[in-house]
């Protein structure tokens, strides 16, 4: 049987400065890690969205209240803000 090799993975020796650099260099910035996230599970806001204005916004993503459903909320003791 073949003897192992000390070091089986050929992992050189590396110093701390180097491992600090590779760090440093190598790993995403967590903001993009974090848009990511975000973008798989549904819950990314684009950011250009911000530059629509508050009126147009409630438009396009706020079903219209009628009077006579706000009555309806508040003959079942419901108040606009619970």
């Amino acid at each position: 049987m073949a003897e192992r090799p000390a070091n089986p993975w050929g992992v050189r020796e590396v110093d701390d400065e180097t491992v600090e650099r590779l760090a440093a260099t190598s790993g995403a910035h967590p903001r993009a890690v974090e848009m990511g996230v975000d973008i798989e599970r549904g819950r990314w806001i684009d950011p250009a969205g911000a530059d629509l204005a508050l009126g147009t916004w409630a438009t396009l993503n706020l079903l219209p209240v009628t009077p006579d459903a706000v009555q309806r909320a508040l003959a079942r003791g419901r108040t606009p803000a619970a």
